[in-house]
């Protein structure tokens, strides 16, 4: 069997495989989050998309619709195959097929990154029969699924040097999940090399607001853009836990459930609050997973050096090390916001031929998941399913990944480089 052949025996095996998950789709979810995703998909049928975040103040609610406009387009699309609002509620369950799908797109991109290599090439596969990275979308119904592959999308052109295009594929990630802001510094890093000029920095600033523009364009046009900015833009504090759910540093820091009960506004050492602790100890952790990668690009960018296999594997660890640190050491943590760090980890793993970061990871995942879930109804009193126990294997994650990324990726040539060149400015 050829290469092509391979090939085309892969992608049926994949068609095959996205098939099976969708007949055999689950009616069993979050009720919750699927509730809003009935409720909204049946307001944008009788409203009207533009107005779909008027949907606090029609109805009496204590949970307005509060999603960036991504996802509301995916329930536009999904609620222009129903005539009305009963048979969206019958039919609600397959709206995890589009979250779903971006698993599987995930999935895809992997085997595009490793250019059909023999020994890898089947790893895709794998991925997608993990229960860990599938249960976001299929079993709980949630979305960061999609938030995940545009990350990954942005990511890839961007160390790829496709720089225009990584830059509307991240736009797309914001305004999907607001998470993705933590990606932030792991792309602008990631691009900073391809665009260290005036006109191309100009060019970025003017695409990325271009991009936005056109996202929000159903609001600009019908006069609604207001209450999106101010749907937005109450976002933050919206629920003052200091955990909502997330087994991170904080389960391990306060006993029992204290980190759900106990609000991040209050009291924590020296007369600085839960939340203020949270957001040093994210910042100090984000200034050491960043250092290296910094560091590199800049000396990338000033010698016109074009990024190799070692600055990708950086790229892939430190939005790993970002977006687990914004989970284990923030508060007001939904236990969903470390979904992105298992496919951060697996590109990483893929790049490194190491797997152990990802498997850590995917382990904690799954037990934080289930535990909050209880889908598949077994023992919860076990010591896996323990809150400091998931905790500290997040943890265990972090520490190999810091200690990956100071092993393997040796900062004294960049150092020296950007000594230098503070001397000549």
């Amino acid at each position: 069997m050829n290469q092509n052949q391979k090939s085309l025996l892969y992608w049926l095996l994949f068609g095959l495989l996205f098939m099976t998950f969708v007949f055999f789709i689950p009616e069993k979810s979050h009720g919750g989050d699927m509730g809003h995703w009935e409720r909204w998909a049946g307001f944008i049928k009788m409203e009207g998309f533009p107005f779909i975040y008027d949907y606090g103040t029609i109805y009496s609610t204590i949970f307005p619709c509060n999603y960036p406009p991504i996802v509301l387009y995916f329930l536009k699309i999904f609620s222009l195959c129903f005539s009305d609002m009963e048979q969206i509620t019958e039919h609600m369950k397959y709206f995890k097929i589009i979250p779903l799908l971006f698993d599987f797109i995930s999935a895809a991109l992997i085997f595009l990154l490793i250019k059909r290599d023999r020994k890898t090439s089947w790893l895709p596969l794998l991925l997608l029969l993990s229960p860990a990275f599938l249960y976001n979308s299929y079993c709980w119904g949630q979305v960061d699924g999609i938030l995940t592959a545009f990350i990954a999308i942005a990511l890839i052109l961007a160390v790829r040097q496709k720089w225009m295009l990584a830059i509307i594929f991240y736009i797309i990630a914001i305004n999907t999940k607001m998470q993705a802001i933590v990606f932030l510094p792991v792309f602008a890093l990631a691009i900073f090399p391809s665009i260290l000029s005036w006109k191309k920095l100009g060019t970025a600033l003017l695409l990325a607001l271009s991009t936005q523009v056109l996202i929000l364009a159903p609001f600009i046009l019908f006069g609604t853009v207001d209450t999106w900015y101010q749907v937005m833009g109450s976002l933050v504090d919206q629920y003052q836990n200091v955990s909502l759910n997330a087994f991170n540093f904080w389960y391990l820091l306060l006993d029992g459930n204290g980190p759900l009960y106990t609000k991040d506004y209050q009291e924590l050492w020296f007369g600085i609050d839960h939340k203020t602790w949270g957001l040093l100890f994210f910042f100090v952790f984000s200034f050491f997973a960043l250092w290296p990668m910094l560091l590199k690009s800049i000396r990338y960018a000033f010698q016109k050096i074009t990024p190799d296999s070692s600055f990708k594997e950086l790229v892939f660890l430190s939005a790993f090390l970002c977006i687990l640190g914004f989970f284990f050491f923030n508060t007001q943590m939904h236990e969903r916001y470390s979904h992105p760090a298992m496919l951060m980890a697996f590109l990483y793993g893929i790049l490194n031929k190491n797997y152990w970061i990802y498997g850590i990871t995917s382990i904690a995942y799954f037990l934080n998941m289930e535990r909050t879930l209880r889908y598949f109804e077994i023992s919860y009193h076990t010591f896996i399913f323990e809150h400091r126990f998931i905790a500290a294997l997040f943890l265990v994650a972090i520490l190999i990944g810091l200690w990956q990324l100071y092993k393997k990726h040796s900062i004294s040539q960049d150092w020296t480089f950007i000594c230098k060149l503070i001397k000549r400015v």
